[in-house]
C-alpha cells in the first residue's frame, strides 16, 4: 500500500541507511583480511618453513631473523 508517495509509510528510509551500511562494512572486513600479514611476516614465514625444511641450517635460520626483525 502506498502512503503519501512511500513505500508503506516512510519504512522505504531505513533502507537507504542499512544497504550502504551493509557495504561498508563488508569492503571494511574483507580489506582487513589483507592487511593482516605484513611484508616481515611472510618473510619471517618463509624463513621457518624453509629452515623445518631442512635447507637451511639452525645458524643461517638465526642469523637472517635477526636480519629480519
Amino acid at each position: 500500500m502506498m502512503m503519501d508517495g512511500t513505500m508503506m509509510g516512510g519504512g522505504i528510509w531505513i533502507w537507504w541507511i542499512l544497504i550502504p551500511l551493509l557495504i561498508i562494512v563488508m569492503f571494511l572486513a574483507f580489506m582487513g583480511k589483507e592487511e593482516k600479514e605484513t611484508t616481515g611476516d611472510r618473510a619471517l614465514k618463509i624463513l621457518r618453513e624453509k629452515y623445518a625444511e631442512g635447507e637451511i641450517t639452525k645458524e643461517e635460520f638465526e642469523e637472517k631473523k635477526r636480519k629480519l626483525l
